[in-house]
This record gives structure tokens, sequence and C-alpha cells, in this order.
């Protein structure tokens, strides 16, 4: 039925844009007088932003009612959720593990997901308010907030304002980062993060952009670690290069309002919330989880570098 709309609408603005073109230029113009003075007040977009984002999500809730998980990642997910609800990093060994072993949980030596925390945490903040959707709803209203910020340090406010409502209508309404508990909303928040504020602490050096900045790292970090990382390097990177540049306000100015801030982030949320969970599960390995995470069948297989590296070399022998 959602898709049938969908293609509806579109086909009938593509006739009318093709049978009438200026249509609605009179109006438009109007819209556009408006949207160009409130795109100026940028805290108020952001803000309207994710309120906007809420309500509209919301008002289409009849057609869309609540997700009803149906993959392997979204029972993970809520796993996961529902053991940080109960005061728990990760849980005992199951007793009946052996009859239970399924995909992308860990039975062994803990009983928990294999991913990172970062959105189970959001489904459970979801839970205490009421349902697990309830997370998803807010961290999808964030994300096109933080991407309509993000935007507004790169672009003329008119653009930015126009990007996070593109954001809200694409990715947001319809979309199954919206409709299913497996979304790649905290990744993307995390990643919103970083971009703004790189931009504006090589504008303005402020210490709460290199919050901002550490903040996005640690969700990046605890959402997903190896693409974050790969991410984060060019920008680090360039800020490397821009602290020892003649640009750069000197060593000491950036040192206590970026790189100062910017470590306490890093050191009180970063890696400290992935490396406790990974710690008390006994998985400090590269890539998080394992073979047996994956595909139960193979649950006797070492997972790490050296095994992998062994793995290939034994299978192009």
């Amino acid at each position: 039925m959602l898709s049938l709309l969908r293609w509806s609408a579109l086909g009938g603005l593509l006739a009318v844009a093709w049978l009438a073109p200026r249509l609605g230029d009179p109006w438009l113009a109007r819209v556009e007088q408006y949207a160009a003075r409130f795109a100026a007040r940028k805290r108020i977009v952001v803000l309207a932003i994710f309120l906007s984002a809420m309500a509209a999500r919301l008002a289409v809730f009849w057609a869309d009612p609540l997700p009803v998980p149906a993959i392997h990642d979204e029972f993970s997910y809520l796993l996961q959720a529902d053991t940080f609800l109960h005061g728990k990093l990760t849980n005992p060994p199951h007793p009946m593990a052996l009859f239970l072993d399924t995909f992308h949980v860990l039975y062994h030596p803990t009983y928990q997901s294999m991913y990172p925390p970062a959105q189970g945490a959001l489904l459970g903040l979801g839970r205490l308010l009421g349902h697990p959707w309830v997370g998803v709803l807010l961290s999808m209203a964030l994300l096109c907030a933080v991407l309509a910020w993000m935007l507004q340090g790169w672009l003329p406010p008119s653009w930015a304002l126009l990007g996070g409502v593109i954001v809200l209508l694409r990715i947001h309404l319809f979309s199954y980062w919206s409709d299913s508990y497996w979304g790649g909303a905290a990744a993307a928040i995390g990643g919103g993060l970083v971009l703004g504020a790189f931009r504006r602490i090589v504008q303005h050096q402020r210490p709460r952009d290199a919050v901002l900045l550490g903040i996005g790292v640690a969700l990046l970090a605890n959402s997903r670690p190896l693409e974050g990382f790969i991410f984060c390097l060019p920008i680090a990177a360039v800020l490397l290069v821009w602290l020892f540049s003649e640009r750069s306000p000197g060593l000491y100015a950036s040192g206590s309002h970026v790189v100062l801030p910017l470590l306490a982030v890093l050191a009180g949320t970063g890696l400290h919330g992935l490396l406790q969970l990974e710690g008390h599960a006994e998985l400090l390995r590269f890539p998080t989880g394992s073979i047996s995470a994956r595909t139960p069948e193979f649950a006797d297989i070492p997972v790490g570098p050296a095994a992998a590296a062994a793995a290939l070399l034994q299978s192009t022998i």
C-alpha cells in the first residue's frame, strides 16, 4: 500500500511538472522567501526539524504502525536492550544454549548480542519510555536535526534547511531505518556530529564543538567501530595538519580549546563503553563478533586476526 502511494504521488508530481512547469511560481516564490528568512535562524531550524520529524512520522502512524521485528539483527538488538535494562552488560551463559543457538547472538562465553552497544542503548531508552520503537523515533528525529546542523556548517542556511527536509522525507519517513529496530541512526548521528563539529572547530575553535566531535566519535566507536575508524581517519589527519599550520591559533589555544575537551570526552564516553562490554564478553577481537554469531554451524572455529590470516593462507594453498 505504501509503495503504491509513493509511486502514485511521484507520477502525479511528474505529470504536473511536465504539463505545467510554471504552475506554482506565484506562491512558490513566497514560500522560498519565507524559507530563506526562517533558515537564517539556525537554532530554530534544528529544533523545528527535530519536532517535524517526530510529528510527521506520528501523522502517518495509521498507515505505517509499529514495526514487528522479523530480522535476526533486530532480535539481537532487542536482546541487548533488555540486557541493559536489567542493569547488565552481558548475561550468564544460557543453560539451553545448545538448543537455542541462533544468528547474531553470542552464547559463549556469555549470552549477549554480538553488536556494539549504541543501538541497543537507544532501544533500551525507548523501552523505558514505553516501547523500543520510541527509541527509534527519537533517534531518527535527532538524526534529521543533526544532519541539518551539520549542513549549516558547510552550506548556506537555505541549502542546509533543504537538506534537513530531504533527510526527513527520504531517510526518515517510510524507511526501514524508522520501520525496524536495526537502523543506522546511531552511527549516522555520530558521523553528522563529527563532520559538523570538524568544520566549526577549524572556523571558531570553540570547546563545545570539540565536545560534540568527541561525542560523535564515541557514537561511531560504539555503533560501527570499523567504519567509524575509517571515517574518522582523514578528519583526524586534516585536524592534525591544521593544528600545526599557520591557520591554527597556536598550540596553546588549540590545546585548551580543542584537544583537551576532545580527549576528556573520549576518555569518559568514547571507547570505554565498548571496551567494557567487549571485555566482559571476552571478545576483544577484530572485527567485533565471531563467525559463530553469524553462522551457528561454525561455532567451533576460532576468530581473530591470526586465525583469519591462517584460514586465508590455507584456502590459497
